[in-house]
């Protein structure tokens, strides 16, 4: 079914004339108003204005619902479901939602619709969500918006939207479990597992605490188990429910279950510290590390001492053993409860760079702190320093020095706490800063500290400051959307004219962009591959494919694994700070985040850039919300053996012959 729904919104793009195709995108990739792409709206080409109404979603700008509205009743079925995905994107698209559900036929828009509705609506669309719950199936599939409302009402509990999360919507989701579809039942288990069930009473709490134990479909029952892990469980009920769940076969339900144990304070959980997988292992040490009923240091100790002492950080890249993971997950996990002793020897410089950052979580001096962010020599114990340095509130001191930090992004993190917390003298050092660095992240968050600082000030003195005039043009010009962001805001806070420039201008060549194929992702335990989609996100796949091409990616280590979740690569720096200089505008779509599928990080709307994640199980919070490029067809299981540390080797471009002539 999702399939299908991708090819339909993935079709019309292919019939497009190239010069208006690549009009289309340069609007939508420089986020011009939407009337500039008016007379698309109005073409004859269905296809034409199937690929406007892409972009009118992407844009996330109220002004384009007059536009979607009028397209709404396209007589092209396929122009009609792009714009019931892009009405899901804008900002007060729901009354439009409302209306065009009451008259649309077409099952697919109507689901599309339906999603939309919990990405915009508030508490009144839930009884609409119910009623698309109750759909009946004219086989043995109900129709997509029984799907589509499950987890629209999931999207609604996540916005904390109180209507959603109550006993009768919990109700309706546990009927959708007897349903034979197993998209249909996965959505619902899905919603279940985003609502606040606290207070949950029998029998409904009954049922589904037997879900959770029953159900046939393994990503159903992690789902509901992360569910059920939220109820007051008494210690019977944990240990039946909890007990079965680490004995599962499937390793994301024993994920699940090191999870659900940790919020339980379940003493079961250490049972999986012997698990086969070495994923579990790493879940049920942080489970282990917030027990009181048990000594956790006794039980960790053994696990930090087999790895932490592994002879040199160069090795470990590049063996990617699993032991020093383990220790540097249960290190973190004994400093966040300040059970780890003998800090001073984890920090030491002889150690590995995962157990020294792990280690930073435990020291409690803030001049100690200030002298790791400051001076250490390795990127991921500075950023571990500099960010636990700020959460303990320290004198401002200790603080601006770090402001002219070698590490710049040691010197941002400062300042976006700066920006919570002004301290005096910091406008001189946060405007130097402006002038002088050329680091993205610190060029943001100084602009946005000295924002904070200056916000409704009538005449802020720091206009007068050498330099920052010329400081702010390099901002209005900078490749780094988070950046012009920024120093636009800064600009209307100390009362300076809008910058009358563009941005540089963001494209890609599309008859270059529609032969990119798939990619080679060589790793030192094997190979994956993707299929890219370009057509679903050119500028994205043109970008990605760009830094493959100058081996942007060769040897980086993957320093985002999230078992069950995600394994995330691209950065250069290894601590998730870094980035290729630039940042691209987004290319939401409606490609549904399953295992498997190839998606751009962010730290806001349009800041992708070099930094992407491959999902490990079905992830339907990300949907509409981050920029699938790919999918992953070869070596999924191998990514879930992957650990922090290991190495993407290269990143070769699989791309179909130039046509002839």
């Amino acid at each position: 079914m999702h399939l299908l729904l991708l090819a339909s919104l993935c079709g019309p793009a292919a019939a497009l004339d190239p010069l208006d195709a690549q009009a289309i995108l340069l609007i939508e990739a420089q986020r011009l108003p939407p009337v500039a792409l008016g007379s698309y709206l109005e073409h004859p080409d269905p296809a034409t204005r199937a690929r406007a109404a892409r972009a009118l979603g992407r844009l996330r700008d109220g002004g384009a619902i007059a536009g979607l509205r009028r397209l709404a009743e396209d007589p092209s079925v396929a122009v009609r479901r792009e714009v019931a995905f892009a009405l899901g994107q804008t900002p007060g698209a729901t009354p439009v939602l409302v209306t065009r559900l009451a008259q649309e036929t077409d099952p697919e828009t109507r689901a599309l619709l339906v999603e939309g509705l919990g990405k915009t609506g508030d508490g009144q669309v839930v009884p609409m969500l119910l009623d698309a719950l109750g759909t009946q199936a004219t086989g043995l599939a109900p129709p997509p918006e029984v799907s589509a409302a499950a987890r629209a009402l999931g999207r609604l509990s996540m916005r904390e939207v109180p209507e959603a999360r109550t006993p009768l919507v919990v109700e309706r989701l546990l009927r959708q479990l007897h349903r034979l579809d197993r998209g249909t039942r996965k959505d619902a288990a899905y919603a279940l597992s985003r609502l606040d069930l606290g207070t949950l009473q029998p029998p409904t709490r009954d049922r589904l605490l037997a879900a959770a134990l029953d159900d046939w479909d393994p990503v159903v029952r992690a789902f509901l188990l992360r569910a059920a892990g939220r109820l007051d469980l008494s210690p019977a009920e944990a240990d039946r429910l909890l007990g079965a769940a680490c004995r599962d076969a499937a390793p994301g339900v024993r994920i699940a279950a090191a999870r659900a144990a940790a919020h339980q304070r379940w003493a079961g959980v250490t049972t999986l510290l012997e698990d086969e997988d070495r994923s579990v292992r790493r879940e049920a040490i942080t489970a282990v590390g917030g027990l009181d009923s048990v000594e956790p240091a006794s039980l960790l100790l053994p696990i930090v001492e087999a790895g932490a002492t592994l002879e040199a950080a160069e090795d470990f890249a590049a063996t990617g053993d699993p032991a020093l993971m383990e220790a540097a997950t249960a290190i973190r996990a004994l400093a966040a409860r300040g059970r780890l002793p003998d800090v001073d020897r984890y920090l030491a410089l002889p150690m590995p760079t995962a157990v020294r950052a792990a280690a930073v979580r435990a020291v409690t001096s803030p001049t100690r702190l200030a002298d790791l962010a400051g001076k250490d020599a390795e990127a991921p114990v500075r950023t571990e320093a500099a960010a636990r340095l700020v959460e303990l509130s320290p004198d401002p001191a200790l603080l601006l020095p770090l402001l002219d930090a070698f590490d710049p992004v040691v010197a941002s993190i400062v300042a976006d706490h700066l920006a919570q917390h002004p301290a005096a003298r910091m406008e001189p050092l946060l405007a130097q800063a402006l002038v002088e660095t050329e680091a993205p992240d610190l060029l943001r968050a100084a602009a946005d500290a000295l924002s904070a600082r200056y916000a409704g000030h009538p005449n802020p003195p720091i206009r007068k400051h050498p330099g920052l005039v010329e400081a702010l043009s390099r901002l209005d010009a900078h490749p780094d959307g988070a950046v012009r962001a920024s120093g636009r805001k800064l600009r209307a806070a100390l009362g300076l004219p809008a910058a009358a420039i563009l941005h540089p201008p963001m494209t890609a060549p599309l008859d270059e962009v529609a032969r990119i194929q798939g990619a080679r992702i060589l790793t030192n335990r094997g190979e994956v591959r993707i299929d890219l989609l370009p057509d679903q996100a050119p500028l994205t796949v043109w970008n990605f494919a760009w830094l493959a091409d100058r081996d942007f990616f060769d040897n980086l280590t993957l320093h985002r694994v999230v078992p069950d979740f995600v394994v995330q690569v691209g950065d250069p720096r290894g601590d998730g700070y870094g980035g290729p200089g630039w940042t691209i505008p987004d290319e939401i779509n409606a490609v549904r985040y399953d295992e498997g599928v190839v998606g751009m990080a962010l730290s806001g709307p349009d800041t992708g850039g070099s930094q992407w994640f491959v999902t490990l199980s079905p992830q339907p919070h990300l949907d509409g919300g981050y920029t699938a490029f790919g999918r992953v067809t070869q070596g999924l299981g191998l990514l879930r053996t992957l650990q922090p540390g290991d190495l993407v080797l290269d990143v070769r471009i699989e791309r179909s012959p130039p046509p002839e002539g």
